[in-house]
């Protein structure tokens, strides 16, 4: 029979101990509940009944007063230790309409597959935890249409068949972007040393959607980066072949994703090599009419007048034939000029081949290069470029100008 001096303590006892898991604002020091915990885990532990029944009691008691927090408190402590009983409960919870509190149930539940403290932990035992952990995610994903970090990583670690189904699904579902990223991130872990060729798979893959594709490039580019060239040069080319607005902002978003550039920096780029492009094929038909009309077109924008640019034949033709003797400095320099463009010929058939004057492919270019090199004062340019073609200052002045500015297109189209 219990003593009267006994039954005061055994009241107050069962009075206090739902307060020790029901945290409330009331409650200033936790000591409480850490030491009430370690005695339920010491019972527990110890394999009896009533340790995991108090649990339960404990993690409904949160529940009921709204506090995940010390829900998640006990199921991390009843997770560490491994059996069939806490597993049970750990299942129970990975349900939770809390994200947080279903994440460290799941947790828990999963890494009591990974222990080696329980002798009764089998290999069947531990990939039936994974698999049951398997069904709980794809459940999850079926009822939210999403997953929580955790839960993906999860899939990941596991990496069988099943889950990476069910990473696959979540990408090609309507669960948000960060969920996708997040997953195709992992699936990258998943697949180890195949992981480029399986995300490559995907890339090209039309059942996936333009934003996963540029998530899969987002996870090359970090993962990845040092084998992304060959796309990334691929892309940029058809960038600079179309003049489709929607193509470029499509082609934009993959190719920002995959070098993690500045997209406004990166069109400029990209629209300035365009321009050049088109420059370049307008310069290429017009100058199958003659490399001088093709000059006159260029050298608009740089306050070149046709007449400048004809008075400069006229003056080249007539340099081509005079006979002076001996040679005035500046017929050796267009005969120096010819040779560097006919290496093979002889003066005699140099003299031939000049009459055409700035019609002759790359004497321009190179009559202007030879000046550019070979004097070093600026003054001394402009001086030589007016006694070579016979034009006044402020027009050889503009020429130089030209020239400089166009040089690498000037070398690839008159050469």
């Amino acid at each position: 029979m219990t003593s009267t001096y006994a039954r005061p303590f055994i009241y107050i006892s069962i009075f206090l101990l739902p307060l020790f898991f029901c945290k409330s604002p009331e409650v200033k020091d936790k000591k409480n509940d850490k030491d009430s915990l370690a005695k339920i885990h010491e019972e527990a532990e110890k394999g009896r009944e009533k340790g995991y029944q108090d649990y339960a009691t404990a993690i409904d008691n949160a529940k009921k007063n709204n506090d995940p927090e010390l829900q998640q408190t006990i199921l991390k402590d009843l997770a560490t230790i491994p059996s069939e009983k806490s597993r049970e409960i750990l299942k129970s919870q990975a349900v939770s309409e809390s994200g947080d509190v279903r994440d460290v149930a799941l947790k828990g539940f999963y890494d009591q597959s990974k222990s080696s403290r329980n002798p009764e932990m089998t290999e069947t035992t531990k990939e039936a935890i994974k698999d049951e952990t398997v069904d709980i995610i794809k459940g999850h994903a079926e009822k939210y249409n999403d997953l929580t970090p955790k839960e993906i990583q999860i899939l990941g670690e596991i990496n069988n068949e099943e889950s990476r189904d069910i990473l696959n699904d979540m990408v090609k579902s309507t669960a948000p972007d960060f969920t996708k990223e997040a997953v195709i991130n992992e699936l990258y872990n998943a697949y180890g040393s195949d992981s480029r060729t399986k995300l490559l798979k995907m890339y090209e893959d039309p059942g996936y959607d333009e934003n996963v594709k540029v998530m899969i490039l987002k996870t090359l580019a970090r993962r990845d980066h040092y084998n992304n060239d060959p796309i990334l040069q691929s892309l940029k080319a058809e960038y600079l072949k179309t003049d489709d607005a929607a193509e470029h902002e499509r082609l934009l978003a993959r190719i920002s994703a995959l070098d993690l550039v500045d997209t406004k920096a990166l069109k400029a780029q990209l629209d300035r090599q365009r321009e050049k492009i088109r420059l370049r094929n307008q310069l290429l038909e017009l100058s199958k009419k003659g490399q001088l009309v093709m000059l006159k077109t260029l050298f608009q924008k740089y306050e070149v007048s046709e007449k400048v640019l004809d008075a400069m034949q006229t003056s080249t033709q007539e340099l081509a034939a005079d006979n002076t003797t001996p040679m005035r400095a500046e017929a050796v320099i267009l005969f120096s000029s010819l040779r560097q463009i006919y290496p093979d010929k002889n003066y005699f058939e140099l003299k031939k081949s000049a009459p055409p004057g700035l019609q002759v492919p790359g004497l321009f270019y190179t009559i202007l290069q030879s000046i550019d090199n070979n004097y070093e004062s600026y003054d001394m340019k402009i001086f030589t470029i007016r006694s070579v073609f016979k034009i006044d200052q402020t027009d050889a002045a503009n020429i130089y100008k030209a020239f400089q500015g166009e040089k690498d297109t000037l070398k690839e189209l008159l050469r």
